[in-house]
């Protein structure tokens, strides 16, 4: 996890949240200047999760992973600010050599719980699970958790994504 000085510098946060919806369209519905109010919670939590996304695909990047958008909807990289359908919306295509996977944020996981499904921040899926993944199709989850003060993942929060 970052620490909580570096996503809650005025400077910092304030270009993220430009350079993300500047490049990525990704934040709908949201003004840029009131992202990081107190009132904003939320929105604090998407930015930082968004943060976390892509720096796991600059780390690909750099080790050699090929990364194409898929699913871009009106040529805009939509994210879920909220757990959404998979097919709603875009997702990163990750690939070394004979490798293919996708890196994908914030959409509906059935589980195999019966009648639940899980929304994890970040999953790393197999290509084979199209838009309606299975927990039998993902093989790492990251649940991005933004603190203004140091803590820990709770107990409840760890079991909402443990599978048996």
């Amino acid at each position: 996890m970052a620490p909580p000085s570096l996503v809650l510098d005025e400077n910092y946060r304030d270009e993220l949240a430009k350079a993300i919806a500047k490049i990525y369209n990704a934040l709908p519905n949201a003004d840029i200047n009131d992202m990081f109010s107190p009132t904003e919670n939320d929105t604090r939590h998407f930015i930082f999760e968004v943060y976390v996304y892509f720096e796991l695909a600059r780390g690909l990047l750099q080790n050699a992973w090929s990364i194409r958008a898929e699913n871009v909807i009106n040529g805009k990289f939509l994210l879920p600010r909220s757990p959404g359908k998979k097919a709603n919306f875009s997702y990163l295509s990750i690939k070394n050599t004979d490798v293919h996977w996708h890196l994908v944020h914030g959409t509906a996981i059935v589980s195999s719980i019966p009648n639940k499904s899980i929304s994890p921040d970040i999953s790393l899926q197999a290509t084979l699970s199209g838009h309606n993944p299975q927990a039998c199709h993902v093989m790492a989850i990251w649940d991005a958790k933004f603190h203004e003060k140091k803590s820990r993942i709770t107990d409840q929060e760890y079991r909402g994504f443990v599978w048996v």
